[in-house]
């Protein structure tokens, strides 16, 4: 066991780490035994169809019957409004898996879908059902005790939120408010809402906010009337989020400086113990142990998962394939069994013990990568874990029911272009009609935006220069040497938004017309100061969503070599500086629904760079 550490001060804001919303499984929830695991997901089984035009996470149950759907919105599910994470969240299950507790995000109660002011609601569902009341909800492991959490506007100080945390007991309904802030800090109503905060004996860990600006958060544990304050180590600076079943120990974060680290402190000894070491940055904690003696964590966001022990001291590595992140997890409640979302497609189980390998729980369902921000009439390249050709995937890949043009097929790559029409409100839904061995129906989703800047890299092998797709002005080949001043380069580009012009998704830029783009594109090569001419930004003539950029070099070249490229596409209101190697950001330039919907051609099997010209 490492020694107890004592940590200085540090911000809240360290507890709390946003993963992708594309996440295929979150809140994991199992029974004690682990033989029982409760997950949400917006993968629907292959055959079934959703009324909503945008994702939605169901509940579902693995067990020994398999996977089985267990609870969805139904007809309560407002057909107005939408989230990330709409539909089930805050799963949390008693010991032996009989009921779950978990919160219906933005429903219709009055079985109007169309209602102005969607609630997000609690639900208790297994051997007890009961509609909770608006709020989320967490549930003991002996299921007497739920603890429901609502927020609401402060009337007498907007824009500040209301935040109360109620003990229900389930036994015979009797409700307690344990605490009630009135508070202006954001994290506050997050961090209530993702750690385990009740204990099967009522031992509520509860939180309130003070001094004159209200963003001082401190906790307290709550306990049959009686308020207690967090033991902690004199002058450490500990922020729990969770506290164990058996009320024996907290878990959170302990922070000095700009660094914090997931610790866990005796609840009558007040002695903490590290659990992360200083070098995992940003751990997030997922699950403790019903006896808070093990606990589950990722060390840091795209990181490995961990388990760590306290009574070995050992810290136990969930063994993913390379390549492979945790997305997140729980424990089964006796601390024996680790289940991890990953960004494979799966949910890794592995027995807690050194040495241990993780094992899919049901097999793997096939995915494509997030390639993040898109832009709408682009090419975007996919890196799936299936090999199908243009041909075996044409009248079986959709984007929000539209077929979807397949422009190319490589062995784990897949060129697809987003249709030209989208709006910039509703999550965006790319399916694929293939087999699935899990029973789940493949589909990606994606964040589609007006426009998503970003140079084509060369083929694998090729040496071009700056290693993007540049080549020489009159394309006799690609561009390999540094340029001399007033030489002329074509760049291919995709993500560059709107163009002038008629435009069908699927069909090829014609050869006899120009489509250029609407907003303005200025670039500089490296170290340059002046900036090159841009002759022409458009659609690449004879070519499917990739975009031409053709530059004239400057005269002021100098002694030094270039050493790469920078581009900076303006919209009305915004702009994004993009090049080799940067971030990809999205452009959303207003309030659109992009070009109206044209004909959908078939998928047309072109390479990604025919130069037509």
């Amino acid at each position: 066991m490492r020694p107890a550490q004592s940590l200085g001060r540090g911000s809240l804001l360290l507890l709390l780490v946003a993963f992708p919303v594309s996440a295929q499984f979150a809140d994991l929830a199992a029974s004690d035994d682990g033989k029982i695991l409760y997950f949400a997901t917006p993968l629907l089984f292959q055959g079934e169809k959703s009324d909503l035009g945008w994702p939605e996470y169901r509940l579902y149950r693995f067990g020994p019957e398999g996977v089985t759907l267990f609870a969805e919105r139904g007809p309560l599910a407002s057909n107005s409004t939408f989230s990330n994470n709409t539909g089930v969240t805050n799963v949390s299950t008693t010991s032996d898996g009989s009921q779950v507790g978990f919160t219906f995000n933005e429903v219709c109660l009055n079985g109007n879908a169309t209602c102005v002011s969607p609630t997000d609601e609690a639900q208790l569902l297994g051997k007890q059902s009961l509609d909770i009341g608006q709020g989320t909800l967490q549930l003991s492991r002996n299921g007497r005790y739920a603890l429901l959490t609502t927020t609401d506007d402060d009337q007498l100080n907007p824009p500040n939120s209301i935040v109360t945390i109620t003990l229900i007991d389930l036994t015979n309904g009797r409700r307690t408010v344990v605490s009630k802030v009135s508070q202006s800090y954001p994290s506050l109503n997050l961090l209530v809402q993702s750690g385990n905060l009740i204990a099967s004996d009522g031992t509520a860990l509860t939180f309130q906010a003070s001094g004159a600006s209200k963003l001082i958060v401190s906790a307290s544990l709550w306990k049959q009337g009686n308020v207690m304050p967090v033991p902690v180590p004199p002058g450490s600076n500990f922020n729990p989020v969770a506290i164990s079943d058996d009320a024996s120990t907290l878990f959170g974060f302990a922070s000095a400086g700009k660094s914090s680290q997931l610790v866990a402190v005796g609840v009558t000894s007040g002695n903490m113990i590290a659990v992360t070491q200083p070098s995992d940055a940003h751990p997030l904690f997922l699950a403790g142990s019903n006896n808070g003696q093990r606990a589950l964590y990722i060390a840091g966001p795209g990181g490995a998962a961990y388990v760590w022990d306290a009574v070995t001291g050992a810290t136990i590595p969930v063994p993913l394939d390379p390549g492979e992140y945790a997305t997140g997890g729980t424990l089964s409640g006796l601390g024996g069994y680790a289940f991890v979302a990953t960004t494979r497609g799966r949910i890794a189980i592995m027995p807690v013990q050194a040495g241990a390998s993780a094992t899919s729980l049901f097999p793997a369902t096939p995915y494509c990568d997030d390639p993040g921000p898109v832009a709408g009439g682009s090419l975007v390249e996919l890196h799936c874990t299936f090999n199908l050709s243009s041909a075996e995937l044409a009248g079986k890949t959709w984007y929000q029911g539209w077929p979807l043009p397949v422009v190319y097929s490589r062995p784990g790559n897949l060129g697809v272009q987003i249709p030209w029409q989208w709006d910039n409100f509703v999550p965006k839904v790319i399916t694929f009609d293939i087999p699935s061995p899990s029973g789940f129906q493949p589909s990606q989703q994606f964040s589609v935006w007006d426009g998503a800047p970003v140079m084509l890299p060369a083929d694998t092998g090729a040496s071009n220069l700056f290693g993007i797709e540049i080549f020489k002005g009159d394309w006799s080949g690609p561009l390999i040497a540094q340029p001399s001043g007033a030489d002329i380069v074509q760049v291919y580009m995709a993500g560059l938004g709107r163009v002038k012009g008629e435009v069908t998704t699927g069909v090829p830029a014609p050869l006899d017309s120009l489509r250029p783009i609407r907003w303005s594109l200025s670039c500089q090569f490296v170290p340059q100061t002046s900036p090159a001419d841009v002759l022409f930004a458009g659609l690449a003539p004879g070519m499917i969503g990739v975009y031409q950029v053709t530059l004239r070099v400057p005269s002021d070249t100098g002694a030094a070599p270039l050493t790469g490229l920078q581009c900076r596409l303006t919209a009305p209101n915004q702009s994004v500086l993009f090049g080799p190697g940067l971030p990809t950001y999205g452009i959303q330039s207003g309030f659109g629904f992009g070009i109206p919907p044209a004909a959908v051609s078939p998928a047309v099997s072109l390479p990604i760079r025919p130069h037509v010209h």
